[in-house]
């Protein structure tokens, strides 16, 4: 080691950057840094994709009045079923019947498809579908059967 009294010459500084370090299978730090970051770019590329998609799919639970002024397919209208107004024509698989809503409005909701085993003991009802004049055209429809939940009261 030199003492700290002499200087450097100018011939043994080097100002270049020296050559990069090598790292494993011959990678440099530098290759797996950007590695790294691109493997971010594509993991947060994929959660848009899923999150796009999952609002896309999502849709609202509307009202009758709402429903009626909407065009838009995919509504999830919730209602009770006037259950003298249901007419099935298994043939077909279509099933025709008025529901109404917790604002007391009133439609007819026309569902295309297999016919729910526990319709007939259905008090509440999630029918998806839009608007097809002023009929409600259901693609799914969800039964809600409460009184598998409901406590029974005594007597």
């Amino acid at each position: 080691m030199k003492p700290l009294s002499q200087t450097l010459s100018e011939s043994e500084v080097s100002f270049e950057h020296p050559a990069p370090r090598r790292v494993r299978n011959g990678r440099t730090r530098r290759g797996v840094a950007t590695g790294s970051v691109i493997t971010g770019l594509v993991c947060l590329l994929g959660l848009s994709v899923v999150v796009s998609a999952f609002l896309k799919t999502s849709s609202p639970y509307v009202t009758i009045a709402q429903a009626r002024h909407d065009d838009e397919s995919g509504l999830h209208l919730q209602g009770d079923v006037i259950q003298s107004s249901v007419r099935m024509l298994p043939s077909k698989h279509l099933l025709t019947f008025n529901m109404r809503d917790a604002n007391g409005d009133t439609i007819e909701v026309d569902y295309t498809g297999a016919i729910p085993e526990n319709f007939s003991e259905a008090r509440k009802v999630v029918a998806v579908g839009q608007m097809k004049g002023s009929d409600f055209a259901s693609d799914r429809l969800l039964v809600k059967c409460p009184s598998k939940y409901e406590a029974k009261t005594q007597n």
